[in-house]
């Protein structure tokens, strides 16, 4: 009876542990958010690009705080799959094209 116990115990958190190490979403938590870029500008403070729900936001995060920097107009920020170099971790390059179309003339 105590080793079906445990046998059943040690199931769940193998599923458990299984659903975090590979990140399984379960059915119906699909998720809105998506991280675009992030860089540190400190040991624990963060400027992070992220877009949610087809809004994309610059956030700066700290460990007791979150603010918002920038919002921008969909369509503005392109995904790092569509950027010519395709390198992960561009954020001063994204930044200084985002900051570019924000002040140019024509826009």
């Amino acid at each position: 009876m105590v080793l079906g116990l445990m046998a059943v115990l040690a199931i769940i958190f193998a599923l458990a542990w299984l659903s975090k190490r590979f990140n399984l979403n379960m059915p119906g938590s699909s998720s809105n958010m998506k991280l675009l870029s992030a860089m540190s500008v400190g040991q624990k403070e963060k400027i992070m690009l992220v877009e949610v729900e087809g809004e994309t936001m610059l956030l700066g995060v700290t460990p007791h705080q979150i603010n918002l920097l920038k919002a921008f107009d969909t369509g503005s920020v392109t995904p790092e799959s569509e950027q010519d170099n395709g390198r992960k971790g561009e954020f001063a390059t994204r930044m200084q094209a985002l900051l570019k179309a924000e002040v140019s003339p024509n826009g």
